[in-house]
């Protein structure tokens, strides 16, 4: 016992440390008054935080220093974000429940070694605005997901880089379609910010008719 008090009290004496307890004690708050207790405490620890920041019970956060985050990010209920490489979420972006963020890989292709004695890697994620990331996904590291795309519910994004506006789902998410409802709505205005589509998104995004 006395091993456990003297770890608990040397833990918090580091900043690191008062942080992971702060997180705890605040984790499971229900209700509004929860999401804005969370949002204002865990507001200063981001590397970069814009406004309206919304975090519901039961986050996890690792390496939260390594995490930007723009205005009017949502963060749902039981979601995962390992940051131990670079995290980047854009502006209006929906995390919703059970999604897990991970930037860690563990190398196991040599089978003569334990996996836990082989090397690990570390690569940025950069999530992009007006993103929504259905409930239950996985989103791996090196995954690049360009502005306004939907990632359907417990899908996979493997490491791979999302065309702006696709519209992914699967294990291995697949495009399924697009939010752009006519070919010639190329360019959009959001936010006074020029997004061009390129001129190859159709063909690539949109599924063959059967």
């Amino acid at each position: 016992m006395f091993e456990i008090i003297k770890s608990f009290f040397g833990s918090i004496s580091a900043k690191l440390g008062r942080l992971q307890l702060k997180m705890f004690l605040t984790r499971n708050l229900p209700g509004m008054y929860g999401v804005l207790i969370r949002s204002r405490l865990m507001k200063k620890h981001f590397a970069l935080v814009g406004e309206n920041l919304m975090i519901h019970e039961g986050f996890r956060f690792r390496n939260i220093q390594k995490v930007k985050l723009g205005n009017n990010v949502t963060i749902g209920v039981n979601s995962y974000i390992q940051a131990g490489g670079l995290i980047e979420i854009g502006d209006n972006s929906i995390i919703s429940p059970n999604v897990c963020i991970w930037t860690h890989h563990h190398d196991y292709e040599n089978a003569e070694t334990l996996i836990r004695n082989q090397s690990s890697r570390y690569q940025d994620v950069k999530i992009g605005s007006d993103v929504w990331i259905g409930t239950g996904v996985l989103i791996k590291p090196g995954s690049v997901i360009g502005d306004g795309a939907v990632i359907k519910p417990g899908s996979v994004i493997d490491g791979n880089e999302i065309k702006p506006y696709a519209i992914m789902a699967g294990n291995p998410a697949q495009i399924v379609g697009n939010r752009i409802g006519s070919k010639n709505r190329l360019e959009l205005n959001i936010r006074q910010k020029e997004v061009i589509i390129p001129d190859n998104f159709f063909a690539e995004t949109t599924p063959p008719l059967n």
